[in-house]
């Protein structure tokens, strides 16, 4: 089983993708761990970072 840790602040914390243009991380997250690695941070997305795998839903 996967581990997520998400660290935000939510008075400023926002989603600032659209329908129109989705592919925008959400702003005020500052520290996301997945099993134990660093995947945001200090608000930066690591994109070289495969820890985790995608939610999917069963058909």
């Amino acid at each position: 089983m996967d581990t997520y840790i998400v660290v935000f602040a939510s008075e400023t914390s926002a989603d600032v993708g659209t329908y129109q243009d989705p592919n925008h991380p959400a702003v005020g997250v500052h520290w996301l761990f997945v099993n134990g690695k660093v995947v945001v941070n200090n608000s930066e997305l690591d994109t070289n970072v495969k820890y985790g795998q995608a939610i999917r839903r069963k058909a």
